[in-house]
């Protein structure tokens, strides 16, 4: 495994037909009824990337638990 710095001051370039894990420090605050869905299709099918969504305590990719 290798490790990229990204950042905005250096960029990177990711190569095709390789996996990248991206932590983000992100935080969405959903109320206990509320769930959410990730959808992977956008411009980045064009151009030969594939991004899933994981997140802390789900089963599944691109899927955000309730609360």
């Amino acid at each position: 495994m290798h490790e990229i710095q990204l950042d905005k001051d250096n960029g990177a370039v990711l190569e095709t037909g390789c996996v990248y894990v991206v932590p983000l420090l992100e935080k969405l605050d959903l109320q206990r009824r509320v769930s959410g869905m990730a959808n992977p299709k956008s411009s980045t099918g064009r151009i030969d990337v594939f991004t899933r969504l994981i997140t802390d305590r789900s089963e599944a990719f691109d899927r955000v638990e309730a609360g």
